[in-house]
C-alpha cells in the first residue's frame, strides 16, 4: 500500500534550489517534496524584493542558506510558506507551476 508520510513542518527545509526562469524556482525539500514555483506573485508585495523583480542576474544568485531560500543581500523566503504549509501574512502566495511528492511505502 502507498501513502504520504506526515511531515513535522518546523522542520522541513529547503535543501536545493534551481532557477528555472525569470521569479520561477524548483525547491527540493528535506520531505521528499519538490515544487516549481513562480515567486512573483510573493516578491511584487514586498518593496524588499524591488531588485530581485528588476534584475534577472541577482535574482539568479538564490541559494540555499538555513533551511529556506536566500539571496546575496541577505533577504530570504519562509520555507513553510515555500512548502505549502501557509500563505504569507501580507502578500499572495508563490504561484504553484507543479509539485512531486514521491510516495512512500505503508507498513503494517
Amino acid at each position: 500500500m502507498w501513502g504520504y508520510r506526515m511531515v513535522d513542518m518546523e522542520h522541513v527545509q529547503v535543501t536545493a534550489v534551481h532557477v528555472l526562469g525569470h521569479l520561477r524556482v524548483r525547491l527540493m525539500f528535506s520531505d521528499g517534496l519538490i515544487r516549481d514555483l513562480d515567486l512573483g506573485p510573493l516578491l511584487d508585495a514586498a518593496p524588499a524584493f524591488a531588485r530581485h523583480r528588476r534584475d534577472p542576474t541577482f535574482f539568479s544568485r538564490v541559494r540555499c542558506q538555513d533551511g529556506t531560500i536566500a539571496w546575496p543581500d541577505n533577504t530570504s523566503l519562509d520555507s513553510f510558506v515555500l512548502h505549502g504549509g501557509a500563505d504569507p501574512a501580507a502578500a499572495p502566495p508563490p504561484r504553484l507551476i507543479g509539485e512531486h511528492r514521491p510516495p512512500v511505502e505503508v507498513t503494517g
